[in-house]
């Protein structure tokens, strides 16, 4: 399995990090051939089960596969990705769900995109896979594979962040593709990421087990913790002032004006993605179906319909937001 994360199919040649005695994932060597193109012909298409979701967060049925989803990206209400175990890369286009063929059965753990016709997607293996409008695929118009991974081992990836002209790309290691070359800056740790944002390619942040946390200033990663401390899965911020940090055993750190505070989160439940729409509207999720909202004073805790583990969050507004996690789990909310 992998890093403290409620995946439900377990991964040969990762080792089993724990939240107490986290150690770096160990990858067995795979074979470096890029998974095939794909088209995005759905293959399945189902008409939405999805009711009038109002105030409260509700779960959504009839999906065309139900796996363990990890990751979720939306650019609207009607153009939403959600991706899984197997390769699995649900649409969702306001109207129906697909099932679209992703060219790959390794598990994908992220997704990130600047646009409906500008997405990614990566996971295990060192799968990365791009999305241009019309169909994704793991190789570049040259033929070259968008991954990437390098030597004999094929290295995971846990995390995506996309810039206009800048992909990143987490997991051991963290690395930058600008449409052309990788980069890989030193960051000074052998500990996995788990999350990357940022505002602006000179201002970025990265998380990971043991209290890992980084920040990148367009040329060097500065370590700003780590080797101790809870494992810290997600990340988001407002502002370069307003940035917080969710992980394991419901540990909550917001850091402001660049001082890092502990904020109570009224949870032990591992956390793991936290996303918002403002410094007084952030949500985060995490085991159990935690489902917790931040509204400028405290965190509190939402009702979840399910009790399931929630690994991501996302959505293109404060008035459309998801949910996706453990066993096909899939939650909207609409305001």
């Amino acid at each position: 399995m992998e890093p403290s994360r409620k995946w439900s199919i377990p991964v040969l040649g990762v080792l089993l990090l724990s939240c107490d005695h986290p150690a770096p994932p160990v990858v067995a060597p795979l074979s470096t051939t890029p998974a095939p193109s794909a088209s995005s012909e759905p293959v399945a298409i189902r008409e939405p089960a999805a009711p009038a979701c109002g105030a409260e967060w509700c779960a959504i049925g009839g999906l065309p596969k139900q796996v363990t989803f990890s990751a979720v990206w939306s650019s609207a209400p009607t153009d939403v990705w959600v991706a899984g175990e197997a390769g699995t890369l649900l649409h969702w286009n306001g109207t129906a769900w697909s099932l679209v063929p992703s060219g790959t059965e390794s598990g994908l753990r992220a997704l990130a995109g600047t646009s409906a016709k500008d997405v990614w997607a990566a996971g295990l293996d060192g799968t990365l896979l791009h999305f241009d409008g019309a169909s994704w695929s793991a190789t570049q118009k040259n033929g070259s594979p968008w991954s990437p991974a390098t030597g004999p081992n094929q290295r995971p990836i846990y995390a995506l962040f996309a810039l206009p002209k800048q992909l990143w790309a987490g997991g051991s290691g963290s690395r930058s593709f600008d449409g052309t070359t990788w980069t890989e800056p030193h960051h000074g740790s052998h500990l996995p990421t788990m999350a990357i944002w940022g505002l602006t390619a000179s201002s970025l942040w990265e998380v990971g087990l043991q209290g890992m946390i980084n920040h990148y200033d367009g040329s060097h990663w500065e370590r700003v913790g780590g080797e101790e401390g809870p494992s810290f899965y997600g990340l988001w911020g407002s502002a370069e002032g307003d940035v917080w940090l969710v992980g394991s055993g419901g540990a909550i750190l917001h850091f402001s004006a660049g001082k890092p505070t502990r904020v109570t989160s009224g949870t032990t439940n591992d956390l793991h993605a936290v996303h918002g729409y403002g410094p007084n509207d952030v949500w985060a999720v995490g085991d159990h179906g935690t489902l917790l909202h931040w509204q400028g004073s405290t965190w509190t805790a939402s009702t979840s319909p399910s009790p399931n583990a929630l690994l991501a969050i996302g959505g293109a507004s404060a008035h459309d937001v998801w949910i996706v996690g453990e066993d096909g789990v899939v939650l909207h909310h609409q305001r």
